[in-house]
């Protein structure tokens, strides 16, 4: 569930980026920030808890692109 939780943790946060960085009509609000980088904060604590092995299974995942 941790990982799960980190991984939309993870696309969430991404997407958010996105649209901070190519949206010039986007209205981010600091207090959408801050709750971006809590939800961040706690995905990435509950992360920590998954075992190294599934961590770096993960990691792997993230790293090749589908064809």
């Amino acid at each position: 569930m941790e990982a799960l939780n980190f991984a939309d943790t993870f696309r969430d946060m991404q997407q958010l980026r996105h649209l901070a960085d190519y949206d010039h009509n986007a209205a981010l609000t600091l207090i959408r920030a801050s709750v971006a980088l809590d939800q961040t904060e706690a995905a990435i604590l509950d992360y920590a808890q998954v075992p190294l092995s599934e961590r770096a299974y993960i990691a792997v995942l993230t790293l090749i692109r589908p064809r």
